[in-house]
């Protein structure tokens, strides 16, 4: 198997030439799938930024910044990084775990965003 999410050209005529049907593709490709996401699910690196997420939601609570002040956020999280690398390398990953850390919220920002304009619309409709 490959090392990224979706299944190589090779991955996929092999499962032809065995004559599995198009279900049993998908399954091979979900398991697949699945099997690749756990190693990433499994690294230490992220229990480390579940563990940062945290803390940060613990320290700030929820935010849902407009996506420029997530940059800026995201930018000043690089320049500690970018100090950390010249002056104290050692904080490295640290700084890197925060940059990720970072990253994912403002996934979860823009994948709350749906649900907040739903929930702005019924209330203006009250």
């Amino acid at each position: 198997m490959n090392k990224s999410l979706a299944p190589s050209i090779e991955e996929i005529e092999e499962c032809l030439e065995k004559n599995l049907s198009v279900d049993n593709i998908c399954v091979q490709y979900l398991l697949g799938l699945y099997r690749r996401s756990q190693a990433i699910v499994d690294k230490p690196w992220v229990t480390l930024i579940r563990a940062e997420r945290k803390r940060q939601d613990e320290k700030w609570g929820e935010q849902n910044h407009q996506d420029q002040k997530w940059l800026t956020i995201l930018l000043e999280e690089f320049g500690e990084l970018a100090e950390a690398i010249l002056n104290e390398p050692e904080r490295g990953v640290e700084e890197l775990v925060q940059i990720a850390a970072v990253s994912v919220a403002w996934l979860e920002a823009i994948e709350r965003r749906p649900r907040e304009a739903a929930e702005a619309a019924k209330k203006e409709g009250e």
